[in-house]
This record gives C-alpha cells, structure tokens and sequence, in this order.
C-alpha cells in the first residue's frame, strides 16, 4: 500500500511539474559525488550519484538525475540504517539526448542513483567522457575514477595525478570542486587500454543491498494464526478419541458394577420359607427350593 501510495505520489508531481529546470532554483545539493567504474562487472562503465539535499532546501521535493542516451538504470536508493533501501520512482522519461529518472526526496539522509553507460571500444582502448551538467547547485563536488584492474596507461582530462587504494582492492582517482552554480558543467575525458577481455569482477555484483529482510513481525499474525488453528484440530481430535474409548470403558465398568451389586443382594438374602441365608447367586433357596425374594 505504501508503495503504490508513493508511486501515485511520484507521478502526480511529474504532471505538475512538467520539466527539469522548473525545480532548479528550489533544488541545491550539500554534497555529490559521482563515482565512475569501467569494466567493472559489465563492459560498460557504472556510474555512482551519491547526493544529500541542501538545508536550504525545502522536504519533500522532487529531483531528477539526468543520464546520457543508452544509459541503463539499475538502482535509486537512500541510506537507511547501515545499509540502502529502494526509492520509489517514475520510468525514466526522455527529454532530449538525455533520459531523466525523477524520484521524491523526503529527508537529509544520502540518496544514491546507479546506471550503465557505453565507452567507446577500439582493439584495446577504451574512451568515455562524462559531464555533469550543472542540473543543481552542488556546494562540495567530487567525481571518482575507479581504475580497472585490467588497465594501463590510463589518461584523465582534466589530469587526476592523485591515486587513492581503498580495501575493496581498487585504487581510486578524484577530481574535486567547491560552490558550483545552477548550469556550471564538469567534464572528465578517460581513456585507458586493457589487454584483457574480462571486467574486474568475475561477475555482476550488486552494489547495494536495496531489498531489506522482511521483519519477523509481519509473520507472527500468520505464525498465530496457524498455530490456534493446529490446537483447536488437536483438541478436537482428542476429545472425539477420548470420548470413544472413555464410553466403551465406563460400560463394561458399569456392567460390572451391577453384577457386583447383584451378587452383593443375593448374598445378603435369606429364604422367606426356611429362613437359610443365600448364597451368591441363587435365585431359589438350597434348603426348601423356595423362589428367594431378592
């Protein structure tokens, strides 16, 4: 229900609001980085958007992340204890040489928008040139090469002479800027060769963990449920079980509860012809054959 709450919600401000630029004098970024990884588990380049919204500006609001042509979108996400959680978003919708994914932002925590873009292949160099274009003011700017495992000779325009290992096993390149204007563009130029076919990793990862475990309190109405529904068909079984060998029993203790208690009458009778006392069982006296009254 709340995601197709979100949904609607999402739509309903793409109808009203119906271009990209209406949003930038109300949208600005405190931070982005964006991140680019070639060959990284597919022969195309992962590129990374990792944002927090402004203070100045105001929550909910809607944001676009603008993706060049043949992009392929895999991910919006927000950061949401420890980990990342899916976003609610429209398609992707086609404005110009650009696709736009748009999506609300409700709160200050980082949000994150992952897509695929082609590089251009000749025998063993590989060429792509990314551009932010200015969408939103951005106060603290940083775009990220990840380098190949596989590359050498690896040039950047503007040059990134810095080299930065992480633990995952990459090394890392950054090109870094401060107080960017609506409209105000940043470039890289990158090139490299790659004498190997295969990406960095053996094969697609997932690079956010985007689905959380559903918590086991949406099961325990369900876990109850089932378990009253085994007790009622367990008691009821019983009782109809015990029921039938509890009569048989009670009978045959009935039967034998009266026949004692015959045994008992005749026992205590004397004949009213003679006077001699019964014995278990008789129906006529012994002594004068006399029919006893029991």
């Amino acid at each position: 229900m709340r995601r197709a709450v979100c949904l609607l919600l999402v739509m309903a401000s793409l109808l009203l609001l119906p271009g990209l630029a209406r949003a930038q004098s109300a949208v600005a970024f405190e931070r982005l980085t964006i991140e680019l990884w070639p060959d990284f588990d597919q022969p195309s380049v992962l590129v990374l958007y990792d944002f927090v919204i402004s203070t100045a500006t105001p929550l909910p609001v809607q944001v676009g992340i603008r993706m060049p042509a043949g992009a392929q979108l895999f991910a919006v996400a927000r950061a949401e204890a420890g980990g990342l959680m899916n976003v609610e978003h429209a398609p992707p919708v086609q404005e110009g040489n650009y696709s736009v994914v748009n999506f609300l932002v409700t709160d200050r925590q980082t949000y994150r928008v992952e897509f695929y873009i082609p590089y251009v292949q000749q025998e063993q160099k590989r060429t792509f040139i990314y551009t932010w274009l200015g969408d939103y003011p951005v106060s603290s700017f940083k775009m990220v090469l990840q380098e190949p495992l596989a590359a050498v000779n690896i040039v950047t325009e503007p040059e990134m002479t810095g080299r930065e290992p992480r633990e995952d096993g990459f090394s890392y390149r950054a090109l870094t800027a401060q107080n960017l204007k609506a409209g105000e563009r940043v470039a890289l130029r990158v090139s490299y060769d790659s004498t190997r076919s295969d990406t960095s990793v053996d094969r697609p990862q997932p690079i956010s963990s985007l689905e959380p475990a559903p918590p086991f309190m949406s099961f325990l109405p369900w876990v109850l449920g089932g378990l009253g529904l085994i007790l009622i068909l367990g008691g009821g079984a019983w009782y109809w079980l015990s029921g039938r060998s509890g009569g048989g029993a009670s009978g045959r203790a009935r039967k034998r509860h009266a026949a004692q208690v015959d045994d008992d009458v005749t026992a205590s009778a004397y004949c009213s012809q003679c006077g001699k006392r019964a014995q278990p069982g008789d129906r006529f006296c012994r002594a004068c054959g006399a029919k006893l009254r029991l």
